[in-house]
């Protein structure tokens, strides 16, 4: 008994001081770059391809989505990121998924037609997994910036009220998918 409680509160103390590092790193961050974080954090979110590398990159160095997160929010809190950029995340998250799925179809395509092998199916299903889940992370950050916005922590279901058209965003969610949809759409597949 005894021990279960030395691991919950080795548990617990191992979080505080996950979130208090984190929260030390955001905070450091703010102060050494001063005003010029808010510039460069625009400049280079200014277009999604580099808003997405931003990321990557950012989660990359510190080995933790976790922390990504909890920076972001932090940024959010204190004015430095808006809510407008993470209102714009979702949708393209959407139009990832609508992305991998095609890549996937047209690689069984081009396997039964013989113009791959399915070595290469390996290394491409590895390459859009990992897209993927980056494109998760994305979306979970910014989801949850929104729902810190206005107090709540309930991510699931905003989202399948967003998806499903039941929240006053959803016009603009379903505006901005068919926008990225057909801006990141793939050419015609003319091997057919």
């Amino acid at each position: 008994m005894t021990m279960y409680i030395l691991k919950i509160i080795t548990l617990l103390g191992g979080l505080a001081l996950f979130l208090f590092g984190m929260d030390i790193m955001g905070k450091s961050l703010e102060r050494l770059a001063g005003g010029r974080l808010q510039t460069i954090l625009a400049k280079m979110s200014s277009n999604v391809g580099k808003g997405f590398f931003l990321g990557l990159a950012v989660t990359a160095i510190i080995q933790s989505s976790s922390a990504t997160t909890v920076m972001v929010v932090g940024f959010v809190n204190s004015g430095i990121m808006s809510l407008k950029q993470a209102m714009t995340v979702e949708p393209l998250e959407q139009v990832v998924d609508t992305l991998v799925k095609e890549i996937k179809s047209r690689h069984v395509r081009r396997l039964r037609d013989g113009q791959c092998t399915v070595e290469y199916g390996f290394v491409l299903e590895d390459l859009l997994t990992a897209f993927q889940r980056t494109a998760d992370h994305c979306s979970n950050v910014a989801v949850e910036m929104l729902q810190v916005s206005e107090g709540k922590l309930e991510a699931h279901e905003y989202l399948n009220a967003l998806k499903a058209g039941q929240l006053q965003e959803s016009a603009k969610f379903s505006e901005r998918f068919l926008k990225f949809k057909q801006q990141y759409a793939f050419p015609e597949n003319t091997a057919e």
